[in-house]
Order: C-alpha cells, then structure tokens, then sequence
C-alpha cells in the first residue's frame, strides 16, 4: 500500500490508526511520552540496536552506559507507536550544535 492509496478512514482520530493487516487488527496510538517512562525508550532503543546496529549512529556498546538523565533528555523528541499502553516503535530526531 503506498501512502496516497491509504483509505480515507485510515486514521480515525487524531494520534489513533485503526490497522488491518492481513486478517489481523489493532489499534496503535501515536503519541509522545513523558520523562517518566524513559526506561520504555531506552529498552526500546537498546533492543533496535542489538537487533539492526548497523541502523543507528551509535551502538549498543556505547547507549546501555548512558546514564537516565540522557534518556529523560531524549524522550521529549520522540514519538512513540504504542499499542496496549506498550511502546513497539519510535521515530523522532535529536539535533547536535554545530
């Protein structure tokens, strides 16, 4: 399915995706979450990076050091697909001064 053939009811509700997928359905939530829940992030992240290193600027190596005040920092730039309250994916952007 390419992105301009999505159904018109693709998205029911701002932040919410009804998905089907062959036979099967959920709902996944769109959203940002708070600093609290950092350890979901950096669980999240560490278990890419075990999974596909190549992916990342960075390696698992390096981030299972990093302290949480790195991860409460990070958590505001992202957001997260979660599905049952369970973060399962993330996209966002972390900008380096020049």
């Amino acid at each position: 399915m390419t992105p301009g053939s999505l159904p018109l009811d693709f998205f029911n509700s701002p932040g919410m995706m009804n998905v089907k997928i062959k036979g099967l359905h959920f709902m996944i939530e769109i959203k940002q979450l708070p600093p609290e829940r950092w350890q979901d992030y950096q669980k999240l992240r560490l278990e890419a990076l075990k999974a596909d290193p190549i992916a990342f600027g960075s390696s698992y190596e390096e981030e299972i050091s990093r302290p949480e005040e790195f991860w409460r920092n990070r958590i505001g730039n992202m957001f997260f697909a979660v599905e049952n309250n369970r973060p399962v994916a993330w996209s966002g952007m972390h900008l380096r001064p020049v």
